[in-house]
């Protein structure tokens, strides 16, 4: 049995919250009359509210010609009720806030509003007074049809979040935190579970095999999206994958859509037992195709630990035997991963190997920005020590241009944590120990 006041704070709209909180007040005290025309009046101003919000903050247009189209019959007819009429049969016929039953519904909660706000002659009472359990019922009804919806429960509102999404690209770039904070409250804390879950799927088909110019414009963002709704929603979404498997592929004569998809199956690599046999098919003859182009390893690995091994060993295979390594930047992005497992240690010395073992002054740069500076914090003073001497056996990672900038984080992160003279002794890390203030004996 549902408790309403627990229901109350389920309420997307505050504004409508607090309006509902009058109708409870009114329910408790036996003043059913009262509580269903206030109801009903409140069941409009949600309504309004939510067109609002879709309005102002995402410039929503079916919203904006709906309250246009309102505002003309108020202006019109001030004392004409009929705008609500239109108001309930619109949100049905141009979005998604209402099915078919939820309209029929809502049309009895007004019968039974007006009911109780218009003077009825009959043989006992004038006015009609509603039962508790009838009382209760229409409240039941305004909850479930429209007070704790989604605001962003429309036919658009995958467009809806796009589009916003792609006006504010420049604001999350490069990637961090606040992204995802961003998409949290903006876009999923006003979706629920379903509309997460269609969300993830159509990121998934736009982004690995994109049908148009705009969406393979966009197939970088939609990635970042569909990244986070897949590392927040990891069992749902691989749940949700299998009532429809096959949908989950590639398209193999995309080159961006391929790497793409390549490198959030390296993420998730634990992601790629659950693809269907078909698209497995598909990725391994890519593999087969083209071995130095694509980490194959994690296909047999079984446990995390394995993996991160693998993705080693194949990183250093590359070195020994093309010359050379791809800079595998999906392969970076694992962080967290290994501090669920507490193996963040393992992957930071690989993370020092790879940094040391730089092939080239560009290789380097990008190594030291996307796997040392952001993760240095991280550190140990052993591993910081450990930086320091494989880095000092490569030139490629000492005497490129920006190495005296980057270096003096690595030197910073070592004094904060006590390093002495000896461990920089001779070593092209030297001058800047003594240029930060490090006691030279």
């Amino acid at each position: 049995m549902f408790t309403i006041e627990d229901l109350i704070e389920k309420i997307y709209e505050p504004k409508t919250k607090e309006l509902f909180r009058d109708v409870y007040t009114s329910y408790t005290q036996g003043q059913y009359r009262a509580t269903v025309v206030m109801l009903w009046t409140v069941v409009i101003c949600d309504f309004i509210y939510k067109l609002q919000y879709l309005k102002d903050i995402y410039n929503d247009a079916t919203a904006i010609d709906i309250l246009e189209k309102i505002a003309d019959k108020q202006k019109k007819n001030p004392k004409n009720p009929e705008w609500e009429n239109f108001l309930i049969d619109t949100i049905f016929e141009r979005t998604n806030f209402i099915d078919e039953i939820e309209k029929e519904n809502l049309n009895y909660l007004q019968k039974q509003r007006n009911l109780c706000a218009h003077p009825i002659i009959t043989n006992e009472n004038i006015l009609f007074k509603p039962t508790k359990e009838l009382t209760r019922s229409l409240i039941r009804i305004a909850l479930d049809s429209v007070l704790l919806k989604s605001t962003l429960l429309s036919k658009r509102y995958v467009d809806t979040i796009l589009e916003d999404l792609e006006k504010r690209i420049d604001d999350f770039f490069p990637w961090d935190d606040n992204f995802e904070r961003y998409c949290q409250n903006r876009y999923l804390n006003h979706l629920n579970k379903n509309q997460i879950l269609k969300l993830f799927k159509l990121l998934w088909r736009m982004t690995f095999s994109p049908h148009n110019d705009r969406e393979e414009q966009n197939s970088f963002t939609n990635l970042q999206l569909l990244k986070f709704i897949f590392k927040k929603y990891k069992s749902q979404c691989i749940d949700y994958m299998r009532q429809d498997i096959e949908a989950y592929s590639y398209d193999k004569s995309n080159n961006k859509a391929k790497e793409y998809f390549n490198g959030f199956i390296i993420e998730n690599y634990n992601m790629y037992s659950h693809l269907s046999e078909q698209t497995k098919a598909l990725f391994e003859s890519e593999i087969r195709q083209f071995p130095s182009d694509m980490p194959y390893f994690f296909i047999s690995q079984k446990t995390f630990e394995e993996y991160l091994r693998g993705l080693n060993e194949e990183f250093n295979n590359r070195l020994e035997t093309i010359g050379k390594h791809s800079i595998w930047l999906p392969a970076i992005n694992l962080r967290n991963q290994a501090k669920e497992r507490e193996l963040e240690n393992m992957l930071y010395s690989m993370y020092i190997n790879w940094y040391a073992s730089s092939i080239n002054y560009n290789e380097a740069d990008i190594l030291f920005d996307e796997l040392i500076k952001n993760n240095l914090k991280e550190f140990s003073l052993e591993q910081i020590i450990e930086l320091i001497k494989f880095s000092s056996k490569n030139s490629q990672t000492y005497n490129r241009g920006k190495a005296t900038q980057d270096h003096k984080y690595i030197i910073q992160r070592y004094l904060k944590l006590d390093g002495d003279y000896d461990n920089i002794h001779n070593t092209p890390f030297e001058d800047l120990y003594i240029e930060l203030g490090g006691c030279p004996f």
